[in-house]
């Protein structure tokens, strides 16, 4: 018995939390070295859902992944901390509703930990889908697909990106959710999570000009010429991408012959001075890229987003309770005064249950009372 309330101390002290917490926080940073060191086992996590890593790739690479195993166990014991602690609070709660605030703190981490928790074990995360204007990307992973009605971006004076405002519809099989993402502000369908991510631009379309005139051609487009050739656009760099030693923009533009005999082609980039080329005899030159806006989104299945959402409220109603109970001041209670204008406090019922001071007033009271009576005669 005295074993059983010992432990029960233990688990419900905050000491307790605060060291798993501490041990939780040395695991993760000593993990993160690691992890940093073996970018071949840790650096595909995030499109794995977490247990399947686990189930999947963590078994195959112990001891190396064993702080994740660890890092899990303590995850677990730092929600079970919470639940204890917070049990303990609702066990001992007090007659009025001052310690409410303390509570309402309590449970608000306790949701907020276990939405993280489950996350982390249930959830799967899919990062950097692209989806233009009008188009529809299929997330394989998680079973639907999203659509991006329109994107709109937020600019300051001086013209830098400061947010984009994307409207978007979730589907899954017959049901569907339409909403907004921006920044701190996701798109909450369900268990699913939209995270914006920015933008990227994207060419298009390319315009070429050749002794036939100008040309418009499209990834993996052809127009055919006036000699019976035609002129194809093999391949476009996008911005910022690089391949081969070459940075974009660029683009390979090749001609094939009647035949359909693939014959010279070359690579046009603009601001290089090779921004134009003579491919089999025929010159070519790049006028201008057409280029669209595509948004980027993570993409979760977050089955503890609620909880995190609910969590998040009653922590903030616990501070703001127990802020306003600071500001109100002690009420009216155990160790309050009268309101009738006496100075006896709750603290002088204690001192009447002490023995011999019951005795002690009784005697003063008489005394005052034969005081007063021979006053009477006397007067």
């Amino acid at each position: 018995m005295h074993l059983g309330r010992m432990l029960w101390r233990l688990a419900v002290n905050p000491v307790t939390f605060v060291v798993i917490c501490l041990l939780w926080c040395l695991d993760l940073g000593l993990g993160s070295l690691l992890a940093y060191q073996r970018p071949d086992i840790f650096g595909a996590m995030d499109a794995y859902p977490f247990a399947a890593w686990l189930r999947e790739v963590g078994r195959r690479n112990v001891p190396w992944s064993a702080w994740v195993y660890l890092l899990v166990v303590l995850s677990w014991l730092m929600t079970t901390s919470l639940a204890l602690c917070t049990a303990n609070w609702f066990w001992r709660r007090r007659t009025g509703l001052r310690g409410l605030g303390e509570v309402l703190v309590h449970l608000g981490f306790l949701l907020i930990f276990s939405g993280f928790v489950s996350e982390a074990v249930l959830g799967t995360r899919v990062h950097g889908v692209l989806v233009g204007p009008g188009d529809e990307a299929t997330i394989q992973p998680l079973g639907l697909s999203l659509r991006l009605e329109k994107i709109d971006l937020t600019t300051s004076l001086a013209g830098d990106v400061l947010d984009t405002v994307s409207t978007l519809v979730v589907r899954r099989g017959a049901q569907s959710a339409a909403g907004t993402s921006r920044l701190n502000h996701p798109l909450i369908a369900g268990s699913t999570v939209v995270y914006p991510r920015g933008f990227q631009r994207v060419i298009s379309a390319v315009w070429l000009l050749t002794p036939g005139g100008a040309l418009r051609l499209e990834p993996g487009d052809s127009s055919r010429l006036s000699d019976g050739r035609r002129l194809v656009l093999r391949g476009v760099l996008q911005p910022d991408e690089e391949r081969g030693g070459l940075r974009g923009p660029a683009v390979d533009v090749g001609l094939v012959d009647s035949a359909g005999q693939q014959l010279q082609s070359a690579v046009l980039a603009p601001g290089r001075g090779s921004g134009q080329a003579v491919i089999s005899g025929m010159p070519v030159a790049l006028e201008r890229f057409e280029d669209r806006l595509l948004g980027r989104y993570d993409v979760h299945r977050d089955p503890g987003v609620r909880l995190v959402l609910l969590g998040a409220v009653l922590l903030g109603a616990g501070t703001l309770w127990a802020f306003g109970m600071y500001v109100a001041g002690p009420g009216r209670g155990r160790g309050s005064p009268d309101p009738r204008g006496s100075s006896r406090t709750a603290d002088s019922s204690i001192l009447e249950k002490t023995p011999g001071f019951a005795h002690q007033e009784r005697g003063l009271r008489d005394q005052e009372t034969l005081e007063a009576e021979r006053a009477v005669r006397h007067g």
